[in-house]
This record gives C-alpha cells, sequence and structure tokens, in this order.
C-alpha cells in the first residue's frame, strides 16, 4: 500500500532465527531497528543444560527485586533504550502513527509516553492477550502490590491510546465491561492469513488418517498433552501426528508413552508448510483452558487450505466456531476417545464446509482495514515538505475575570492585550486569534453609566486596532453574563450566580439571539475597521462546548465552520460547568459532525485542539518555588479581578479493581503559564511536534510571561518557517 514501515524490536534471544526474518529483510519498505532487549536470555530460551537452569533458578530470585510489577514481562528494562530508539525515529522520520504490541505489554505502556513529546501521534495499542487477568506473563502469582502496578499500567495504556485493538471477541468484551468509559476505544482486528503462501490441492489418500500440527505449542497444557500422548499411542496403526513446531519440551511425553506414530520437525516458512498439507486429513489443535475463547490466526489459514480442524480442548467461542461452521470436530478430556473412534471406524457424520468465504481475512483485506483506520485518523497538519515549517496557533480569551470581582478592563484586557499587540508586532506575527467576550459587551451596551459607556467605547477602538493589525475576532460567549452584577461603584462586575455558565442553561431563542448580536457586533467592526473575512470560528465559555448538538442549531445558521474548545484530557463537572475530554483524538485538527469527539473524514466542522506539555513533578516543584520568588519581585499579572473557579487537571478515574488515583503531569500551552522554568519544555515540544495551540488569557499575563513568550519566538522564527493563519494549517 506504498507505506513505509519502521520496526523497533528487539535483539533476538533465541539460538534459533525467525521464519520470517529473511522476508522482512527483503521487503525495502520495512526497515528494522534492532535494539538491545536487557532482558536475560536464560529466562527466555527453555532447552538448557545443567548451568543454565541453576542460572534460571537465580535469576528468578533476584529479578523481583528491580521489577515493580511482573518480572517475566520481557519488556521489564526496555524502557529507556525503546524510548530513546523511538523518539529518533519518529522526529527523523516525522512519523505520526504508531502501533505497539503486548504482550510483553510493557511496550504498549512505554508507547503511551511517546505522546508526551509528540502530542499529535496517533497510538493504536494491539492487546494480543489478555493483560492483567491472563494466565501468562506470570500474572496468577503476582503479589497485590506488584498487580496493583500492572493494574495501573493497564489503565494508563488504555486512557493514552487512541483505539486498542484485540484479536478476539471475548478479549473486547472484557475491556469493554471492565472499562466503560472507553468503550468506543477498542476494536477487533481479527487474525489473518496470506493466500500467496497457500494453495488449496486435492487430498492424497492413505490407510491410517494423518493429522499435522504446527506452530507454538501453549503453555500449561500438560494434561491435553498426556492424554493425545496415550491415544495416539493406543492406535499406532490407524492414526499418526506430525508436528512442526520449535517448542519440543513435550517430545519426551510422547515418546515417553510408547507414541513412535508422532514425529516432530522443524518449523517450515509458511509457503513450504501449507504445500504439505495435501498429506494430511485434519489439522490437530491444542488450547489450554484460558485460550479456549480465542479465534486463532490458524483457523482461516488452515480454512484456506481446505483442511478439517480436530480441535482438542474443554468448550469456548474457539471450538464454538469450528464445529458451528462445519471446520471440524471438538473433543475434550471427556469424549476425545469416542470422537477419535468414530474417526478410525469410519462412523462419524462430520461433512466439511466448503463454501465459507474466507476472503475477508486475507492479509490484504485486514492490511486495507488498518490503513483506513490510519487515515481516518490522519492529521491535517502536514508538516512533510518542510521539516522545519511550524504551525503556530496563537489564540486569546478576551476577558474579564468571571468570579466575584471582574477586575478593571484597563488591567485586565486593555493593558496585557496592548503588551501582546507589540509582541505580534515586533516579530511581524499576524493571524493571532481573540475569542471577544461578546456578552460581556452586549450587558456593556445595555448600561447607563458613564463609565461603562466609556468601557465599551474604548474596548471597541482596541478591537478595531486588533483587526487592522491583521488579526482575527470571534465570538466566545459566557451566558452567566446575563445575570451579572454591575458595581456601578468600583466599575467592576459581580458574576457570582452561574446558574447560566454553560450555553445550555438559557433557552434556545436566547442563544440565537446572544449569536446575532456577537456576529452583527463582530461584522460593525470589520466595518470600521476596512477588514472583511469569515466569522466561521468559535470557541464555548469556559470550553463547555458538550453536548455539541446544543451548539449545531447556531453554528449552521450562521456559518460557523471551526470550533477551539478542545483542550485533550482535561475536564471538569461541577453543577453549573462541565466539560470532558479525556479519550479525545490525538489529532490537533480533525474533522467531526455529531460529535465533537470523534473523527469524521467528511465531516462538516474541524475541531483545532488546544495543545499541552508534559511537566514532572520535579519541574512543578521548582516552578512552584520560582513564581514565589517573582511574586515577591513585584512579576505579577496584570488582571485585578476575581477568577470564577481554577482550571483542574485531568485524574487517573478509578478502574473496577479500585487501583490508585495520581495526578496527571500535563498542563495547557499558554503564555500566562509560561516561565523561565519551562521554557525548555515548550522549546522541546515545537522541536519535535509541526502545531502548538496557546490558549491565553491576557488578564492572566505577566510582564514575566511575555519576556518568555518573546524569546520563545525569538529561537522559534531565527530556525523554523511559521504559520500563524488557522485556514493554512489544513
Amino acid at each position: 500500500m506504498g507505506y513505509k514501515v519502521h520496526v523497533i524490536c528487539a535483539e533476538n534471544l533465541f539460538s534459533k532465527v525467525s521464519i520470517w526474518d529473511d522476508m522482512v529483510k527483503s521487503n525495502p519498505n520495512i526497515i528494522v531497528h534492532q535494539i538491545a532487549s536487557r532482558y536475560p536470555s536464560t529466562l527466555v530460551e527453555f532447552n538448557q543444560g545443567i548451568i543454565g537452569k541453576i542460572l534460571y533458578k537465580i535469576l528468578i530470585l533476584l529479578l523481583p527485586l528491580f521489577t515493580k510489577g511482573s518480572y517475566l514481562d520481557r519488556t521489564a528494562f526496555w524502557k529507556k533504550v525503546l524510548l530513546k530508539k523511538a523518539e529518533k525515529v519518529i522526529r527523523e522520520n516525522q512519523i505520526k502513527h504508531v502501533i505497539a504490541s503486548g504482550g510483553p505489554f510493557g511496550a504498549m505502556y512505554y508507547a503511551t509516553l511517546l505522546k508526551e513529546k509528540f502530542g499529535d501521534l496517533f497510538l493504536l495499542n494491539d492487546m494480543r492477550d489478555p493483560w492483567t487477568w491472563g494466565p501468562n506473563w506470570g500474572f496468577p502469582s503476582l503479589s497485590d502490590k506488584r498487580m496493583e502496578f500492572e493494574k495501573n499500567r493497564e489503565f494508563v495504556t488504555i486512557r493514552d491510546s487512541d483505539l486498542i485493538s484485540t484479536p478476539s471477541e471475548d478479549i473486547k468484551n472484557y475491556l469493554i465491561d471492565k472499562y466503560p468509559k472507553f468503550q468506543d476505544k477498542f476494536i477487533q482486528i481479527p487474525h489473518f492469513f496470506d493466500p500467496e503462501e497457500i494453495i488449496a490441492e486435492k487430498k492424497t489418500t492413505s490407510k491410517v488418517i494423518r493429522f499435522v500440527m504446527y506452530g507454538n505449542i501453549y503453555h500449561n497444557i500438560e494434561s491435553y498433552i498426556q492424554k493425545c500422548a496415550e491415544l495416539f499411542a493406543k492406535n499406532k496403526d490407524s492414526i499418526s501426528l506430525d508436528i512442526y513446531t520449535d517448542k519440543i519440551q513435550h517430545l519426551k511425553t510422547f515418546q515417553n508413552a510408547g507414541a513412535t506414530n508422532v514425529f516432530f520437525y522443524e518449523q517450515l516458512p509458511a509457503k513450504e508448510l501449507f504445500a504439505k498439507f495435501k498429506n494430511y486429513d485434519f489439522v490437530f489443535l491444542f488450547n489450554p483452558d484460558y485460550n479456549r475463547n480465542n479465534i486463532s490466526t490458524k483457523f482461516y489459514e488452515i480454512i484456506q487450505t481446505r483442511t478439517p480442524v480436530f480441535f482438542f480442548c474443554k468448550k469456548g467461542l474457539g471450538p464454538d466456531f469450528i464445529t458451528q461452521n462445519s471446520f471440524g470436530l471438538h473433543a475434550d478430556l471427556e469424549n476425545i476417545d469416542h470422537q477419535m473412534s468414530e474417526l478410525i471406524n469410519r462412523t462419524s457424520t462430520f461433512k466439511y464446509n466448503e463454501n465459507y468465504d474466507v476472503s475477508k481475512f486475507t492479509l490484504e483485506n485486514i492490511t486495507k482495514s488498518i490503513s483506513d483506520l490510519l487515515e481516518i485518523n490522519n492529521n491535517f497538519v502536514q508538516p512533510n515538505e518542510n521539516i522545519h515549517k511550524k504551525n503556530i496557533l496563537l489564540t486569546f480569551d478576551y476577558e474579564l475575570f468571571l468570579g466575584k470581582r471582574s477586575g478593571s478592563v484597563y488591567n485586565c484586557i486593555l493593558l496585557p492585550t496592548e503588551l501582546i499587540l507589540k509582541s505580534l508586532l515586533k516579530f511581524k506575527l499576524k493571524d493571532a486569534i481573540f475569542f471577544i467576550d461578546t456578552t460581556y459587551l452586549w450587558r456593556l451596551s445595555q448600561e447607563n453609566n458613564a463609565l461603562a459607556k466609556e468601557d465599551l467605547k474604548t474596548l471597541m477602538v482596541q478591537l478595531i486596532k486588533i483587526v487592522r493589525a491583521g488579526h482575527f475576532i470571534f465570538p466566545h460567549l459566557h451566558p452567566h453574563w446575563l445575570d451579572a452584577v454591575y458595581l456601578e461603584e468600583i466599575n467592576e462586575w459581580d458574576l457570582s450566580n452561574k446558574c447560566k455558565y454553560r450555553i445550555q442553561s438559557i433557552q434556545p431563542e436566547q442563544r440565537k439571539e446572544l449569536f446575532r448580536y456577537s456576529f452583527e457586533l463582530i461584522q460593525d467592526i470589520q466595518k470600521k475597521a476596512g477588514v472583511e473575512y469569515s466569522i466561521d470560528s468559535y470557541r464555548a465559555g469556559g470550553w463547555c462546548i458538550q453536548p455539541f448538538d446544543q451548539f449545531r442549531p447556531q453554528f449552521d445558521e450562521f456559518g460557523i465552520k471551526n470550533d477551539f474548545s478542545i483542550l485533550k484530557n482535561f475536564s471538569l463537572t461541577d453543577k453549573d460547568a462541565f466539560y470532558n475530554f479525556e479519550g479525545f483524538p490525538s489529532r490537533f485538527i480533525y474533522s467531526f459532525t455529531n460529535d465533537i469527539g470523534k473523527i469524521e473524514s467528511n465531516g462538516l466542522y474541524k475541531a483545532y485542539s488546544i495543545t499541552s506539555i508534559h511537566i514532572s513533578k520535579l519541574t512543578q516543584i521548582i516552578n512552584k518555588f520560582f513564581l514565589k520568588v517573582l511574586f515577591k519581585l513585584g512579576y505579577n499579572n496584570y488582571g485585578d479581578g476575581m477568577a470564577a473557579r481554577k482550571i483542574q487537571h485531568p485524574e487517573l478515574d478509578e478502574t473496577s479493581e479500585n487501583a490508585y488515583f495520581t495526578k496527571k503531569e500535563i498542563e495547557m500551552t499558554s503564555i500566562e503559564l509560561m516561565t523561565s522554568v519551562k521554557l525548555k519544555i515548550y522549546r522541546s515540544f515545537i522541536k519535535d511536534n509541526s502545531y502548538i495551540h496557546f490558549i491565553s488569557h491576557p488578564k492572566m499575563i505577566s510582564s514575566h510571561n511575555i519576556n518568555c513568550f518573546n524569546k520563545f519566538l525569538k529561537d522559534l522564527l531565527n530556525s523554523c518557517e511559521v504559520e500563524t493563519d488557522y485556514r493554512k494549517m489544513t
């Protein structure tokens, strides 16, 4: 399909080379980056001598001292080397899509950490096996403390991934039940087969019933192996079994049982193996109890060979799929003697289904479905033509404080906005967006007080100046201004009544009137400035854009096409305000129609997400101390009002097992939050990403913030080409 795929994998700890090694190396579109595994090879290679077995036991005793979760997870010591290589590959090749697979599951968790540096990565984590509830990788024997650690990593992985794919329906359903909040993230990508490797041929004839088994032999299956060995030993003259595998730990079980009609062979490349299937009558499959619901890769390739299956395991979704579609027989420990006897005596009534269409499970079709997922989640921001071109979206909420005291117009809006305009002019930047609180301006227009009228007049002069300077102004509504009380004695406002904080709290007709006023106001400013552009963008007051169907009538009537309200992974719920952007798309800019949290490739509207950066706890502590020093030195924000509420950072939600909570170390990208302590983090973010969306509030900005912003712009403009027009970023 034309993709260039970079594969990061650990060095091969096994003594044998993978049968897919040559195929991968011969493909020019697959670039393999092999890195050290940092995991003891003794714990991976099972066929060892006496010294190897002693070393194995020693390591099993030592590993728990150096790990917090499952010490049998082969990625336990891989984090540093993996992230270093991944960051280099992503940066050098401008990669926007990452797929990680587990188990072992550490790689899936580490992949989510890449989003701290690369905010626009689309991450598909492919969960091939059950994680904390599974029987492998040492999970059944973990202590409560280690299991708690793994459950937290599982939760973070699901929360921070864009999609979680599973190969089987039972894993998907389990995840939906466990994490219902993220149910839209879980998808099933079934196993596939490559039809170029398989050509169904007419079966040869034989006096004995010929069984074949191939591939991996699962753990915890000893009782089935023992029964199988006894069964084949008992029927030497009637049945035979050829096993193609590199797992020969059960060879002695068959030898001790006297099953001389069972033969072990080296694992073969797929094409060579399936060419032999014309000489076999049945494929013999084992599945341990924990895996009986799995619809395996083998099913579809076996169906393509037109070879019936003899499935030996407990009842489950796997054997049900085989028997209900007439692809073979199922037997368990209780009835396998009877089932085999019927086959040998030719009394079985089984008839193979020749008409099943398996084409939808071909490599090409499954790859196409994955490709479609990547295309749907493709970022609009395309930096590929020029790696040094950066998209800088500068947005400002042009408003007073929204609490008990609004603060003065001069200190909260006029003065800091003038300083912002001065910085933008200094660096010759245009196309910044000022979302003006039009509900506030409407209230000013209703007041007869001379000071209020003067405020409106002065604000209009500045807004005309903003537009003439080449910037945009768009509406930004805070409906609780309708209940604001004018404090005439100090020329400020009391907005303590927040009953109408969200636009949903007012009637549809009133919403329409506020939008109409907003558009007429901006059109009047455009006319006076001698500038005309489409008023096509909006930011919801308090980011309360959900549910979007409450806004859509206004968007459609007034021609609004773009929303700037989303701050991914942040949420707030109280009696007056609500937004929940957790689990939203990682795409910086994407299309949507009915649900602002779901990408639609041909959606009617575009969402321009506000970016966020990772701030470590140590940096937070240092910055907190630094802010106290700035306060002592008089570097305070210009605004003099009282906020309606503090911005709340997201928290890890409680898992179904009541794991534990922790603050997430992220913060929105904003001029008022930029300090000398964080400046390096902002520079690093824009180095690794093609897009940054600042949401800033003039009322919250200090002279120190302005100085840091100027330094940021100076460095950026000296090294990169910068685009600031939102219309040219898609």
